[in-house]
């Protein structure tokens, strides 16, 4: 994995349950065809012909910081980890899939409530057994007060 990607999409909404699934390519290895590519689009950056095949997650770890700012002084909100709320590549590690998740029950307490309609911040960092620990996202996350009491 190379240098990290901001992203500045999720958005946790107080009461309900975060859950987020990417996955992760790996551009080392060879290109496959990509099944879901539209002869009539033709090549674009989101319609190729060939994609990058999943990254294997094997033998690897995660961690994620959920602050109220962008340092690590910052109140901590929400901290997750392969076992509790990451789960690496369901059902299979070679997918290259990463789930976040977060339960309500979390998010309708403190610290969440007190930041509720703030823009916090996080950061995501896998790392291979043995291997170096690289960040792979970061970004702003936006906390939402939900309007309904369910």
């Amino acid at each position: 994995m190379s240098n990290s990607v901001r992203y500045d999409g999720w958005c946790i909404v107080t009461g309900q349950d975060f859950r987020q699934k990417f996955f992760i390519k790996d551009p080392t290895l060879p290109k496959i065809p990509n099944p879901k590519y539209n002869v009539r689009l033709g090549d674009s950056p989101h319609n190729s012909k060939e994609i990058y095949q999943p990254k294997d997650l094997t033998n690897y770890t995660a961690q994620m910081d959920i602050r109220e700012s962008d340092s690590r002084s910052g109140t901590l909100l929400a901290h997750l980890e392969v076992g509790l709320g990451i789960t690496l590549g369901t059902p299979d590690p070679a997918d290259g899939s990463v789930e976040l998740f977060i339960d309500n029950t979390v998010t309708n307490s403190q610290p969440f409530l007190d930041f509720t309609g703030n823009e916090s911040f996080f950061d995501i960092f896998m790392a291979e057994a043995g291997g170096d620990t690289q960040r792979l996202f970061f970004g702003m996350i936006k906390i939402q007060g939900s309007i309904t009491d369910v």
